[in-house]
Parts: structure tokens; C-alpha cells; sequence
């Protein structure tokens, strides 16, 4: 059967039939190959009295996906059906969509090291999630070296402004200079990693429960602005320790989680 010096092939195999030019089927006959399932098969010449009695690899084999389009289905033979592309076209879309993807996270991980930043800008909490895995900046990128340790955290009922959550510990310079001036940064965060409120202390002023309980809230305001009214904050000698408090007035409920950072700090040079 041919149109159009086209004639209907069939595999022997699965059975897909494939559009073929009858040109190209010379002498008595041609070995092709199945674009579907790789098979090869004999294709006799119509024009030719018997089979070619030659052996499969005697013979040129023609890849029926290079030259006839394909009838999925093994339908009848029309030209409106869909037809099927050369043999590996699939697997070259495979491919480049592996390649292109393999770049993709390349590209995302370069970003997350070498630019967090651009991270942590366009996602709300990444921040943290950066410095956790340490591929982040650095909490102090600049000054000196400045430990907070002994950290912790409670809560005091004030007479007036209710529940306040209190976060003490010590800041240790860790630094070959003197250091004054230094101040904290206390941040609360909810389930997500987003910042719900922050306050900044200066570090050397120390405040008891009573205090707590019995200031008002500008008074203990006022008494965690000053420069170290209970502890020298003008000058921490390098291994020196100095107590910090921040306080919370009526902390938000969606608050789960807290961090302490060094918010100022500058060492002083000596000559």
C-alpha cells in the first residue's frame, strides 16, 4: 500500500506502523529499524519477486525514525495522525532538562554561600536559617570579639504593665583591646523565623525582680538606656566580663523563640 510514493511499514515486533518511502526500498528489499523499540526487521521491495536471503548484517540498516514519520498505535495510516519524532529525541528532552536543572541548583547553591544576603532579603527568617547552617554572615562581621554566654531567660508580673519577659547573661570580650560602650540586641522571633519584637540594652545594668516589679515602664527604660549605671561599660578590659538584662514589656503571644546578639561595639586602641 503506498501514497504519494509513500508505503505503510509495520515492526514485526510491536506492531507500530510507520510511513516509509518507497523510494529508498531498493532491490529486493531493505533492513530498517523500529524508532519505537530498536528493533530491526527486513522490509521486503514490493516490486521484487522474493525476500533478500541475505543476514542482518550484510546489509545497510535504515533507521525508520530518520526517515518516516510514525503512526502511534499502529492505526491506520493517515496524514492527520500524530507522528512520532526521530529515535532519542525523548531522551535529548531528558537531558537538557537534567542539565538544565543540574544548573539551576548549582546557581541556588552558589547564591545560599557566596550571597546569603540575597537569600535572607527575599525570605522572611532565612537569616537565622543561614547562620544555623552556617553558611551565613557572621553575627558581628566588624569589631571586636564579644561571647555572650550564660543566657537566660524569665518572666516578672510589674504592677502596672503586666507580664514582662526578662533575658539576662554576661558579654566577655574576647578581644586583645578594650571595649566600651557595648550594647545587646535581644530579638523575639515566632514559629516561622519572623522578627515580632526587639529591644536594645546597654550592657553593665542590672535590674532585681523587685525593681522589675515595682518600676514603671519608663524607669526601667530609662535604666537600661544609661551607659552601665551598676557595671564600667566605658572600658572592658580584653578577658573582662560585664552583666546585660533586656526586657520585654508584654510580649507577643506568637513569640516561641529569642536571640541575644552584640548590637554596638567598638574596641579602643591603645598606644
Amino acid at each position: 500500500m503506498s501514497t504519494n510514493n509513500k508505503m505503510i511499514i509495520q515492526c514485526s515486533k510491536c506492531g507500530t506502523r510507520f510511513r516509509f518511502d518507497e523510494t529508498l526500498v531498493r532491490g529486493e528489499g531493505v533492513w530498517v529499524r523500529c524508532s519505537r523499540c530498536e528493533n530491526v526487521f527486513f522490509q521486503e521491495n514490493p516490486s521484487a519477486p522474493r525476500p533478500a536471503e541475505s543476514a542482518e548484517g550484510e546489509a545497510a540498516v535504515l533507521d525508520v525514525g530518520q526517515v518516516t514519520e510514525g503512526i502511534p498505535g499502529g492505526g491506520a495510516a493517515s496524514e492527520n495522525e500524530n507522528v512520532v519524532g526521530p529515535p532519542g529525541r525523548s531522551k535529548g528532552i531528558l537531558k537538557k532538562t537534567a542539565v538544565a536543572v543540574f544548573l539551576l541548583l548549582l546557581v541556588l547553591g552558589g547564591v545560599v554561600w557566596f550571597m546569603p544576603e540575597v537569600l535572607t532579603a527575599a525570605l522572611p527568617g532565612c537569616s537565622y536559617i543561614a547562620r544555623y547552617f552556617g553558611v551565613g554572615p557572621p553575627e558581628h562581621p566588624t569589631g571586636p570579639a564579644i561571647d555572650l554566654v550564660d543566657v537566660r531567660d524569665r518572666y516578672v508580673k510589674n504592677w502596672l504593665a503586666g507580664d514582662m519577659m526578662v533575658i539576662d547573661g554576661m558579654a566577655v570580650n574576647k578581644d586583645d583591646h578594650p571595649v566600651p560602650n557595648l550594647r545587646v540586641k535581644a530579638t523575639l522571633l515566632d514559629s516561622e523565623g519572623r522578627v515580632v519584637a526587639e529591644v536594645h540594652s546597654y550592657c553593665g545594668n542590672t535590674l532585681t525582680d523587685e525593681d522589675l516589679a515595682k518600676l514603671t515602664v519608663n524607669g526601667i527604660m530609662e535604666k537600661l538606656s544609661a551607659t552601665g549605671s551598676d557595671a564600667p561599660n566605658l572600658g572592658i578590659a580584653p578577658g573582662g566580663r560585664i552583666p546585660f538584662t533586656a526586657v520585654f514589656v508584654d510580649p507577643p503571644k506568637t513569640a516561641v523563640e529569642y536571640i541575644v546578639e552584640v548590637a554596638t561595639a567598638e574596641a579602643l586602641k591603645t598606644s
